[in-house]
């Protein structure tokens, strides 16, 4: 392999701006469609019915944990190798994959079908209003376990320094799929309609824009599977179970909160949850986001054995993130009325409670993103594993206390307590140890710049609000007044000494190059 196609420390700042100005465009998107959908499905089928199509479409994304950690474990050796210059191990690491996933796709569709001929899922899951649900779940979960192994396929891009090219195809395989389901409910579509467009839409937009984009972007590249070697197999299930957990958790943290809430407690408790979540989650999707990028760096790095390099990217990675959760935080307390009224047609309110809960666990778990964001990308996965877990025993144990009294702020309660008490003080510190760097003094210059973030930005949209009111079309001039006043004082509370000595050097540069000119 060409030691220059090796992502190094050269073009860092710009792998990291496209991976995360990417991954920005994507959550922005999808964010939006999301938004779209939810008051397309509330008018054209009810709160009843939604609410049903909620608790299958959960229950389909749980078959997700079918994948046992494969994706993780596999683009994790791919991005490994190609970084150490291992070309052969690169192929013969995606040749093995292609084979482990054919057996086991087969196997997941098989079972998912005899299951539903058998038993009565949507009975067994509370759901009693949407018709003919075995068969809306069979496709749903088609849909899932049919892609499942798209993710090491795609990790092509990320192990050859192309995140920004793998976030590009979630995007287009998740935007076409959200679309052509808003579509076909905009057209009169039954929930069984929709599933069935969000199948084809699935595998359309999911693996056929991938293998056209792969074929152009990286000719070499032969997706034909392999039959491994029994080391190969055996190493494969030694690591398995710990590379399991990471997805596994994902997905069971996810949707278990949406079942417990659709079986103990109301329709409405449960579509409080979930708009809510929908509405914050843009401010927690971009902190993981930006961390997943600065992972993936990190990670290269780990595997180049740049000990220096790894600490001084973490210790950035948390001050960064929450600024920019502080910023957005403000934002969302002040729009969230006239946005909830807008979005829902005034069919779900604003719930300041819920949203200061969910806003608050992500600004808890600011110090921990980048740690935790290098844990996921490094060939060790114990380390993850085991805060996951602990996450997840945490989260159902929280859930089974708290929802049966507090509804859906117990359960953002126990979902957001388990994951700080767990993930973002454990997880941090075996981050911050594993490169020799202390996490308190990253924790202080955190909330250092979080705090007077979330104050600057909650001040100035309190103070725009007397101009321009936060509701309907208000919206939009709002937010953009909004972004305009905050701008330079955020850059101010947001950028350190090496963010700044990095913008004077520019200023310099292209002071010099206009001299020239």
């Amino acid at each position: 392999m060409d030691g220059n196609r090796i992502p190094g420390q050269a073009g860092l700042a710009r792998r990291l701006v496209l991976g995360f100005g990417m991954q920005g465009v994507s959550m922005a998107t999808l964010t939006l469609l999301q938004l779209l959908t939810l008051p397309l499905c509330l008018s054209a089928w009810g709160a009843g019915v939604y609410a049903d199509w909620l608790v299958l479409s959960a229950s389909a994304a749980l078959l997700g944990v079918v994948d046992c950690g494969l994706s993780g474990c596999l683009g994790n050796g791919l991005r490994n190798a190609w970084a150490r210059g291992d070309d052969a191990g690169f192929r013969q690491i995606l040749r093995t994959g292609l084979f482990v996933y054919a057996g086991l796709v087969g196997v997941a569709v098989v079972s998912l079908v005899g299951v539903t001929a058998v038993a009565d899922l949507p009975t067994l899951l509370g759901v009693s209003r949407l018709e003919r649900g075995g068969i809306v779940l069979v496709l749903l979960g088609f849909a899932v376990i049919l892609l499942l192994p798209r993710g090491m396929v795609a990790a092509v891009y990320s192990a050859r320094g192309e995140f920004n090219r793998e976030v590009g195809s979630i995007l287009v395989m998740s935007a076409g799929q959200l679309t052509v389901q808003a579509a076909t409910v905009l057209a009169g579509g039954t929930p069984l309609h929709t599933a069935a467009a969000g199948l084809i839409a699935a595998l359309a937009f999911g693996w056929g824009g991938l293998l056209w984009a792969l074929a152009r972007h990286h000719p070499d590249i032969s997706l034909s599977p392999g039959w491994p070697g029994w080391p190969e197999l055996r190493r494969l299930a030694v690591r398995l179970p710990l590379y399991a957990v990471p997805p596994a958790s994902a997905i069971v943290l996810l949707h278990i909160p949406v079942l417990a809430l659709g079986r103990l407690t109301s329709p409405g408790e449960l579509l409080a949850f979930t708009t809510m979540r929908t509405f914050t989650g843009l401010i927690r999707q971009m902190a993981a986001q930006f961390a997943t990028a600065a992972g993936i760096e990190m990670a290269a790095q780990h595997a180049r054995n740049d000990r220096a390099g790894v600490a001084a990217l973490l210790s950035r990675t948390g001050p960064l993130t929450g600024g920019m959760i502080g910023l957005l935080a403000g934002l969302a307390m002040v729009i969230g009325p006239g946005f909830f009224s807008l979005w829902t047609h005034h069919a779900i309110g604003f719930d300041p409670l819920l949203a200061a809960l969910f806003l608050g666990a992500v600004l808890a778990m600011a110090p921990a993103n980048g740690a935790t964001g290098l844990l996921r990308f490094i060939d060790q996965p114990g380390p993850m594993a085991r805060c996951l877990l602990a996450q997840v025993l945490c989260s159902l144990l929280f859930c089974l206390l708290l929802i049966p009294v507090a509804g859906a702020a117990g359960a953002i309660m126990a979902i957001g307590g388990a994951e700080v008490l767990t993930v973002g003080l454990y997880g941090g510190a075996i981050g911050g140890r594993l490169v020799g760097l202390p996490m308190a003094p990253v924790v202080r210059r955190t909330y250092a710049v979080a705090l007077p973030s979330l104050c600057l930005s909650f001040g100035v949209a309190w103070l725009v609000g007397w101009v321009v009111t936060a509701d309907g079309v208000g919206l939009i001039p709002f937010t953009v007044l909004w972004g305009l006043l905050v701008a330079g004082p955020a850059l101010l509370v947001i950028s350190d000494a090496h963010q700044w000595a990095w913008l004077v050097r520019r200023f310099h540069r292209s002071c010099r190059l206009r001299l020239r000119l």
